[in-house]
């Protein structure tokens, strides 16, 4: 048992094991291939067909599930409808706030290490929930029933950054496009890894052991929300809204958004928040018009 219990002692290194949606089956792969090669080593070549069996299917194994193998690209989705083009004469504004009424779990201080701790000033609390005066900071704002008829704006060139920072996410919610280019970057002079939790889009799990190390993905399915997390420090978790149209936006710390060149017409509004859950509301834009709302969360779920 040498052998398997050494890698686990050193597997934080290796989030491609311990990461992967199979790290249950790779565990096993190393508990009976560490013991079968401990076996060789005592055999030589006389040991028997059945050890050397399980040496070559676990190492097959190891292999098999954690190599990066190239990635057939989903099937496009289908094209967003035509719909009619936005005359920019008339379009308006969604704006508004989102609010919490009920009581704020408090904050958990992180036990930084693995020289986590020398990047930061001081404590690091975890804190999803984030309000001041009943507002809520961090939520995602977008508008849902009724874009679907109106022609929407080419792709931004400008590149959506996620960055790890302090070996923290920063910020912590995100929003980019259908299309959009996504870099996330490792600001810390230290092993990170970039693994997305998805439904939609396929899910990825990349290393980031240079400091300024910038990795650029694109996810081409609308889906709410991609959740980025590093395995090597557990606490740092980010969310990835990505949406087939430019109405969205994220609360900021007095709860306020702000949602421009919405076309005239009638929406749903729907409010996401990584720990809260969903609110939902509706929005009536006129011509040139401010649709006010205030969307309201009364607990924790």
């Amino acid at each position: 048992m040498h052998f398997p219990i050494v890698f686990l002692m050193i597997s934080n290194h290796y989030p491609a094991t311990y990461g992967s949606d199979w790290n249950w089956l790779l565990l096993w792969f190393f508990l009976a291939g560490g013991a079968a090669v401990r076996q060789l080593f005592y055999d030589g070549m006389a040991a028997s067909i059945a050890v050397k069996g399980i040496v070559a299917a676990s190492l097959a194994g190891v292999i098999g599930l954690t190599a990066p193998w190239p990635q057939a690209e989903p099937p496009a989705p289908a094209p967003r409808a035509a719909g009619a083009a936005v005359d920019s004469a008339t379009v308006g504004v969604v704006q508004g706030t989102v609010r919490f009424t009920g009581t704020v779990p408090p904050p958990r201080e992180l036990k930084l290490y693995g020289g986590c701790e020398l990047e930061q000033d001081g404590p690091v609390f975890d804190q999803p929930v984030k309000v001041a005066d009943e507002r809520l900071k961090d939520a995602f704002v977008m508008l849902t029933d009724g874009t679907e008829k109106w022609e929407v704006p080419p792709v931004p060139s400008q590149a959506v950054e996620v960055d790890q920072r302090g070996c923290v996410y920063e910020p912590r919610i995100h929003g980019a496009r259908v299309g959009q280019d996504v870099t996330f970057i490792n600001s810390d002079p230290m092993f990170h890894n970039v693994r997305t939790v998805s439904e939609v889009n396929p899910s990825f799990n990349i290393n980031m052991p240079a400091k300024d190390q910038r990795e650029t993905k694109v996810f081409r399915r609308p889906e709410r929300m991609v959740q980025a997390r590093c395995d090597v420090h557990p606490w740092m978790v980010s969310h990835i809204g990505i949406v087939d149209h430019p109405w969205f936006a994220i609360s900021d710390d007095q709860g306020r958004f702000r949602i421009e060149g919405v076309p005239p017409g009638s929406y749903g509004v729907v409010v996401w928040h990584e720990t809260l859950g969903e609110v939902t509301g509706t929005a009536d834009v006129d011509p040139k018009g401010t649709a006010k709302l205030t969307l309201t969360y009364e607990k924790v779920p």
